[in-house]
């Protein structure tokens, strides 16, 4: 049976202890080594998690919907984007 570490076993109990002792190296190198596991840990479940509610968004209310796209009219803007007219505002000043 393994045994399950608490949480707060993942974290140094303080500076101090990490940096003091003959093995510095080895207790810093473990220390990174455990809150790098921890972080990669929960931004998974994080990522995880926003990717499963996105898609239950888009179930839920884009699934059905659909785009009409004539063949002409995109090959026309494809070719010649330039050439469509610019939408102006009013106060907008044509002169440079």
């Amino acid at each position: 049976m393994r045994h399950r570490r608490s949480r707060a076993a993942d974290r140094p109990a303080a500076t101090t202890t990490v940096l003091s002792g003959p093995n510095n190296l080895v207790t810093m190198a473990q220390t990174t080594h455990l809150s790098d596991r921890r972080l990669v840990r929960e931004l998974t479940v994080i990522l995880v998690v926003k990717i499963m509610l996105i898609t239950a968004i888009w179930w839920a209310f884009f699934r059905g919907e659909r785009v009409p796209v004539d063949p002409g009219v995109m090959a026309a803007q494809a070719v010649s984007p330039a050439l469509a007219p610019r939408p102006t505002t009013a106060g907008e000043n044509d002169a440079q």
